[in-house]
C-alpha cells in the first residue's frame, strides 16, 4: 500500500493529467473565466485521488492486529473471515479458526471495565504509557535506527521534492538558452543559471513576457515533465521482485547512490536531451525510495514503538523537503554547485548509511 501510494505521487505528471490540465490551448473555455486557470484545475484534479482514497479507506476494515490488542477478539475473527471470504471464495462461516489468542486475555470484560475509568485517570496512564515507549525508543540500539532512518528521510526528500519541483524551471531555462545560445560548447545547469544574469540577450524574452504579465511557457516543458513521471513506471512495476531478490536494505543503497550520482552529473550535461534523461534516472530511482525506507524502519522496530518511529521518520522527511526548497531556491542564481552538491551528497550518503540498518532477519526483539 505505501509503494503504491508512492507510486501514484510521481504517476500525476504523467500525461493523463498533467498536459491537458496545464495546456492553456485546451483550456480555453476556463480561460474565459475570472476565478479558474490551468494551474488550479490542475491542483484539483491532483487532489481528488487523495480524497477518494479518504472515502475508500472508511470501507476497509481495522486491521486484526490492532483490534487483538485491545481485547476485541470477535472483532477480529470477522475481519480473518470476511478475508477467508474473499481470498478463498468460500463461506466466512467455512472459516477454520475459532478462537483467537493475543497480547490481551481472551475477553472483553477486561476493557469494558477500563473504559468505565474516569477520563483522568486513563489520560495519565496513557502519558506514562507513551513515555515509556518513547524511552524504549531513545534506548540502544534503536536510537542509533531512529537517528540513522531520520538522516536518510531528511536527504532522500530534501533532494526529490526539490528537484521535482524545480525541474520545470531548469528545462525552461535550458529551452530559452538553446534557443539564443545554439553555439555554446557547454548547457551545464549552472552554466544556463549563471548566464541569466550575464546575458541579457538570452532572458530578453523573458523581461518582456514578465512586463507585459503574459506567463506563457513553451509548451515543451509539460512534456518534458510528463516524460520524467511516467520513468517512475518501470521502476514501480519491478520494486517488489527486486526487494524479494535482493533485500530493502541493498535497493535502498543502490538507487540512492545512483540517484545521488545521477545528480552530480547534472553539472556536466551538455545538452537538453542529457537533461532529460539524467532527469529519468534520478526519478526512476528516487521516487519510490521513501516507501521502502518505511518498511526498513517497520523491520528495524518493534511493535509497540513502531508507529512513533515511523511518525519521527516522515517528520524529518518533510523538514528536509522544506530545507532543500530554502537552499535551493537562495543559491539557483547565486551559485548553483553548492546545492546540487549538497543533495548528491545526501544522497550517497544517505545510501551508504542504509547499510547499517539491520535486515529483518536480524530483527532484535525488545526484552
Amino acid at each position: 500500500m505505501a509503494t503504491l501510494s508512492r507510486c501514484c505521487l510521481p504517476s500525476g505528471m504523467c500525461f493523463c493529467v498533467a498536459f491537458p490540465f496545464l495546456n492553456k490551448t485546451v483550456m480555453d473555455y476556463f480561460s474565459t473565466i475570472d476565478a479558474f486557470s490551468s494551474w488550479r484545475i490542475f491542483v484539483l484534479v491532483c487532489g481528488l485521488p487523495s480524497l477518494i482514497s479518504v472515502i475508500a479507506l472508511y470501507f476497509l476494515p481495522e486491521s486484526p492486529k490492532f483490534l487483538i490488542s485491545k481485547g476485541k477478539y470477535d472483532q477480529a475473527r470477522q475481519v480473518f473471515q470476511r478475508m477467508y471470504e474473499c481470498n478463498t471464495g468460500n463461506s466466512k462461516y467455512s472459516y477454520p479458526v475459532l478462537r483467537l489468542k493475543g497480547e490481551c486475555d481472551n475477553s472483553n470484560v477486561d476493557m469494558k471495565f477500563l473504559k468505565k475509568r474516569p477520563l483522568s485517570i486513563r489520560i495519565e496512564e496513557n502519558i506514562e504509557k507513551l513515555m515509556g515507549l518513547i524511552k524504549v525508543l531513545f534506548s540502544l540500539p534503536y536510537l542509533k535506527y531512529l537517528a540513522i532512518s531520520c538522516f536518510v528521510d531528511f536527504g532522500l526528500m530534501a533532494s526529490y521534492i526539490t528537484m521535482i519541483m524545480w525541474f520545470p524551471e531548469i528545462f525552461e531555462r535550458f529551452n530559452a538558452y538553446e534557443k539564443y545560445q545554439t553555439d555554446s560548447p557547454e548547457l551545464g545547469v549552472c552554466v544556463v543559471s549563471a548566464n541569466k544574469d550575464t546575458s541579457t540577450n538570452i532572458f530578453e524574452e523573458f523581461l518582456k513576457t514578465f512586463r507585459k504579465c503574459d506567463p506563457s511557457i513553451d509548451n515543451r516543458v509539460f512534456i518534458e515533465t510528463v516524460i520524467i513521471g511516467c520513468s517512475c513506471i518501470p521502476t514501480a512495476v519491478s520494486l517488489s521482485y527486486f526487494m524479494k531478490k535482493l533485500g530493502k536494505n541493498r535497493v535502498l543503497v543502490i538507487s540512492l547512490v545512483l540517484s545521488g550520482t545521477a545528480t552530480l552529473l547534472l553539472n556536466w550535461v551538455q545538452n537538453s536531451t542529457q537533461t532529460i534523461i539524467l532527469s529519468c534516472i534520478f526519478e526512476a530511482l528516487a521516487s519510490l525510495m521513501e516507501a521502502v525506507i518505511f518498511c526498513v524502519v517497520v523491520d528495524s522496530f518493534p511493535t509497540n514503538v513502531r508507529a512513533i518511529a515511523l511518525a519521527i521518520t516522515a517528520t524529518f522527511g518533510r523538514l528536509g523537503a522544506i530545507f532543500g526548497n530554502v537552499i535551493f531556491g537562495v543559491l539557483i542564481d547565486v551559485n548553483c554547485v553548492i546545492p546540487i552538491y549538497v543533495f548528491a551528497g545526501l544522497q550517497i550518503a544517505s545510501g551508504i548509511l542504509c547499510l547499517t540498518m539491520p535486515q529483518k532477519e536480524n530483527y532484535i526483539p525488545l526484552h
